[in-house]
Protein backbone atom coordinates (compact mmCIF):
# COMPACT_ATOMS: atom_id res chain seq x y z
CA UNK A 1 0.00 0.00 0.00
CA UNK A 2 1.11 3.57 -0.58
CA UNK A 3 1.57 6.17 2.14
CA UNK A 4 -1.86 7.74 1.57
CA UNK A 5 -3.62 4.44 2.12
CA UNK A 6 -1.50 3.70 5.20
CA UNK A 7 -2.36 7.13 6.57
CA UNK A 8 -6.06 6.56 5.96
CA UNK A 9 -6.05 3.10 7.54
CA UNK A 10 -4.15 4.15 10.66
CA UNK A 11 -5.38 7.70 11.19
CA UNK A 12 -1.79 8.96 11.14
CA UNK A 13 -0.98 11.68 8.63
CA UNK A 14 1.46 11.02 5.80
CA UNK A 15 3.78 13.75 7.08
CA UNK A 16 3.84 12.10 10.51
CA UNK A 17 4.62 8.73 8.95
CA UNK A 18 7.55 10.30 7.06
CA UNK A 19 8.70 11.95 10.31
CA UNK A 20 8.62 8.62 12.16
CA UNK A 21 10.72 7.13 9.37
CA UNK A 22 13.23 9.99 9.56
CA UNK A 23 13.49 9.53 13.33
CA UNK A 24 14.04 5.78 13.01
CA UNK A 25 10.85 4.92 14.90
CA UNK A 26 9.24 3.38 11.83
CA UNK A 27 11.49 1.47 9.39
CA UNK A 28 11.96 3.04 5.99
CA UNK A 29 9.77 1.22 3.47
CA UNK A 30 10.71 -0.30 0.16
CA UNK A 31 10.22 1.90 -2.86
CA UNK A 32 8.73 1.21 -6.23
CA UNK A 33 10.70 2.01 -9.39
CA UNK A 34 8.66 5.21 -9.53
CA UNK A 35 9.97 6.20 -6.09
CA UNK A 36 6.67 5.70 -4.25
CA UNK A 37 6.92 4.20 -0.79
CA UNK A 38 5.34 0.77 -0.46
CA UNK A 39 4.14 -0.40 2.95
CA UNK A 40 3.11 -3.86 4.07
CA UNK A 41 0.87 -5.07 6.89
CA UNK A 42 3.87 -5.22 9.25
CA UNK A 43 4.44 -1.50 8.74
CA UNK A 44 0.78 -0.84 9.46
CA UNK A 45 0.89 -2.94 12.64
CA UNK A 46 4.03 -1.18 13.86
CA UNK A 47 2.49 2.22 13.13
CA UNK A 48 -0.62 1.26 15.12
CA UNK A 49 1.64 0.14 18.00
CA UNK A 50 3.42 3.50 17.87
CA UNK A 51 0.12 5.36 17.91
CA UNK A 52 -1.17 3.25 20.81
CA UNK A 53 2.08 3.68 22.77
CA UNK A 54 1.93 7.45 22.36
CA UNK A 55 -1.64 7.43 23.69
CA UNK A 56 -0.39 5.50 26.73
CA UNK A 57 2.11 8.24 27.50
CA UNK A 58 5.33 7.01 25.94
CA UNK A 59 7.46 9.67 24.27
CA UNK A 60 8.91 9.40 20.79
CA UNK A 61 12.36 9.20 22.36
CA UNK A 62 11.28 6.24 24.49
CA UNK A 63 9.80 4.55 21.43
CA UNK A 64 13.04 5.03 19.49
CA UNK A 65 14.82 3.04 22.19
CA UNK A 66 12.16 0.38 22.70
CA UNK A 67 10.77 -0.37 19.25
CA UNK A 68 13.80 -1.62 17.41
CA UNK A 69 13.67 -4.70 15.20
CA UNK A 70 15.22 -6.79 17.98
CA UNK A 71 13.78 -5.12 21.04
CA UNK A 72 14.72 -6.26 24.51
CA UNK A 73 11.60 -7.72 26.12
CA UNK A 74 12.92 -7.16 29.63
CA UNK A 75 13.70 -3.52 28.87
CA UNK A 76 10.21 -3.07 27.44
CA UNK A 77 8.60 -4.55 30.56
CA UNK A 78 10.76 -2.33 32.79
CA UNK A 79 9.77 0.68 30.73
CA UNK A 80 6.09 -0.19 31.16
CA UNK A 81 6.60 -0.53 34.93
CA UNK A 82 8.35 2.85 35.03
CA UNK A 83 5.54 4.45 33.01
CA UNK A 84 2.93 3.08 35.44
CA UNK A 85 4.93 4.39 38.43
CA UNK A 86 5.15 7.80 36.76
CA UNK A 87 1.38 7.77 36.24
CA UNK A 88 0.81 6.93 39.91
CA UNK A 89 2.98 9.90 40.93
CA UNK A 90 1.04 12.15 38.55
CA UNK A 91 -2.29 10.89 39.92
CA UNK A 92 -1.16 11.60 43.49
CA UNK A 93 -0.04 15.10 42.47
CA UNK A 94 -3.36 15.79 40.75
CA UNK A 95 -5.30 14.58 43.80
CA UNK A 96 -3.30 16.93 46.02
CA UNK A 97 -3.95 19.82 43.63
CA UNK A 98 -7.65 19.00 43.59
CA UNK A 99 -7.76 19.02 47.40
CA UNK A 100 -6.08 22.44 47.42
CA UNK A 101 -8.59 23.77 44.90
CA UNK A 102 -11.46 22.54 47.07
CA UNK A 103 -9.96 24.33 50.07
CA UNK A 104 -9.60 27.51 48.03
CA UNK A 105 -13.17 27.21 46.80
CA UNK A 106 -14.48 26.81 50.37
CA UNK A 107 -12.41 29.75 51.63
CA UNK A 108 -13.66 32.02 48.85
CA UNK A 109 -17.25 30.90 49.24
CA UNK A 110 -17.27 31.43 53.01
CA UNK A 111 -15.66 34.84 52.75
CA UNK A 112 -18.03 36.03 50.06
CA UNK A 113 -21.08 34.76 51.94
CA UNK A 114 -19.91 36.74 54.97
CA UNK A 115 -19.49 39.82 52.76
CA UNK A 116 -15.73 39.83 53.28
CA UNK A 117 -12.75 40.14 51.03
CA UNK A 118 -11.05 36.76 51.15
CA UNK A 119 -7.68 36.52 52.83
CA UNK A 120 -5.88 33.74 51.04
CA UNK A 121 -2.74 32.24 52.56
CA UNK A 122 -0.56 31.18 49.66
CA UNK A 123 2.33 30.05 51.79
Amino acid sequence: MKIGELAQRTGVSASTIRYYEDQGILPKPKRQASGYRVYDDTSMQKLMLIRYSLQLGFSLQELQQLLTDEYDQQALMQSIDAKMAEMERNIAKLRAQKAELKKLQQTLSQAWQAGQCPNIDLG
